[in-house]
Formats: C-alpha cells, sequence, structure tokens
C-alpha cells in the first residue's frame, strides 16, 4: 500500500465518515454520485446491505434535515491498487463508537464508494 496525494487524502478526509457529512448534498440523488452501481456494506451487526437499501436509509437521514456533526478519529488513508483507496477511521458515535471502512475509487466523474464496513468496538473492560 502506498501513501496518497494530500489532494486525495483531503478530498477523501471531506467525504467521510460516509453519508454523516453535508458533502453529499441534500438529496438521495446527490448521495448517488458517490455511490458505484455495485457498491454493498457490512453493517455493525455482520449484515450485508445493498446499494439501494443503504440509499434508503441516506434518504430518510437526509429528510430529517441537517447531517450529524459526529467525532472521527485516526484517519487513515492508503492506496491499495491504481485509483483505489482504503480509508479507515473510528466514528465516536454518542451511543456506538465503530471501528470503518471504506473503499473509494477515482473515476474521471469524481470519487466513487465502492464498499463500506462498519464494526462496533467494544469498550467493556
Amino acid at each position: 500500500m502506498s501513501a496518497p496525494t494530500r489532494d486525495a487524502w483531503l478530498e477523501l478526509r471531506e467525504l467521510e465518515p460516509i453519508f454523516h457529512t453535508a458533502a453529499y448534498g441534500p438529496t438521495r440523488q446527490d448521495a448517488e454520485c458517490f455511490v458505484d452501481e455495485n457498491f454493498w456494506e457490512v453493517g455493525g451487526s455482520g449484515t450485508a446491505y445493498s446499494r439501494d437499501v443503504v440509499l434508503q436509509v441516506v434518504q430518510e437521514r437526509l429528510a430529517k434535515g441537517e447531517p450529524e456533526s459526529i467525532p472521527l478519529e485516526d484517519f487513515q488513508c492508503r492506496e491499495v491498487g491504481t485509483g483505489v483507496f482504503l480509508v479507515t477511521y473510528v466514528l465516536r458515535q454518542p451511543d456506538r463508537p465503530t471501528r470503518r471502512s471504506t473503499l473509494w475509487r477515482s473515476t474521471p466523474d469524481g470519487w466513487k464508494m465502492l464498499y463500506h464496513q462498519g464494526t462496533p468496538i467494544n469498550t467493556q473492560p
């Protein structure tokens, strides 16, 4: 794995945490521009979700108003293939901290998410 360019790092940092930032725009159609046609996600429960299911959840979240402001820690970004980047970080939601990973691809149309996973962090001793 190699370090990304500074521009790639900054752009991807702005797009994370996925679907919890104003960078996507106020509508589902705006968010769709960032999601690859073959995107899928594995949630904290271990359940795999399709692109359509994830975008439906995003649409419901957007209908509630402003995006959440959630602290993000330990942001890392590595190029894992030509134009493909792995982003990892810890998301500190009040009720459930999670370790997150997203695969992004650089395209002529901008960044596209390929995959995302969130794994709850056990905070019990």
